[in-house]
């Protein structure tokens, strides 16, 4: 992994907004580095270096648009036939740059390719893009997550739920990880292996109460 250095950065009027930002470059985008804060940094051909204001899209998510020269032939850049520069210009979301570069990817790399998975915001804020605040996710395993309006724990002493902010949390505790998670909620499901309290739906799963309220039938 490519970084700018502190050095670097305040030479060019950056400043960081937290002690633990790093700037990467992002991976076949040479004159570009995302943070595990969410921004993105653009090297200019002055040499010089910017950060790169985010679009939002109607559904609330950051997204940023890079470019660069399309292809070289011979070391020469490619010119149309006015004889401008052809640029290849890709939008890519903050939270997919940022988990790229800085966030651990559980999936089998044989069975699931990166382009196929896809950053969820553990608070469900679409614009945290800090990097403890994403975690990778099949097609699959995000549309069951986004299902769940609130997840928790039954203790069976008190009689109370104790609800938590994020899965990973829960996954912890139990064990297991997203994918086995769902696997073992579907079945539970089919083989009616579970308690219905009110709006939680309640499975035991390796000794824990894990309850679940869903925002509408699975």
């Amino acid at each position: 992994m490519v970084t700018l250095s502190l050095k670097k950065l305040l030479e060019n009027g950056i400043e960081l907004i937290a002690k633990d930002e790093v700037f990467a470059k992002v991976v076949n985008w040479n004159k570009y580095f995302i943070s595990n804060h969410g921004r993105l940094i653009h090297k200019n051909c002055k040499g010089k270096y910017r950060i790169v204001n985010p679009s939002i899209t109607s559904g609330g998510y950051l997204t940023y648009t890079l470019s660069k020269p399309a292809r070289t032939y011979n070391g020469k850049k490619v010119r149309d036939a006015n004889g401008n520069i052809k640029t290849q210009i890709k939008c890519n979301s903050a939270q997919n740059m940022v988990a790229r570069m800085f966030v651990y990817n559980p999936y089998p790399r044989m069975q699931y390719a990166i382009e196929d998975l896809q950053a969820h915001h553990k608070d469900r804020n679409r614009q945290n893009n800090y990097y403890k605040n994403l975690m990778w996710l099949s097609t699959e395993d995000h549309g069951f997550v986004h299902r769940i309006k609130r997840i928790a724990i039954y203790n069976s002493e008190t009689c109370k739920y104790r609800c938590y902010n994020d899965i990973e949390s829960i996954l912890k505790k139990i064990r297991m990880n997203i994918f086995e998670f769902r696997k073992t909620v579907k079945l539970m499901d089919r083989e009616k292996m579970t308690v219905k309290d009110g709006q939680w739906i309640v499975y035991l799963i390796n000794g824990v109460y894990v309850s679940i309220e869903y925002y509408s039938k699975k």
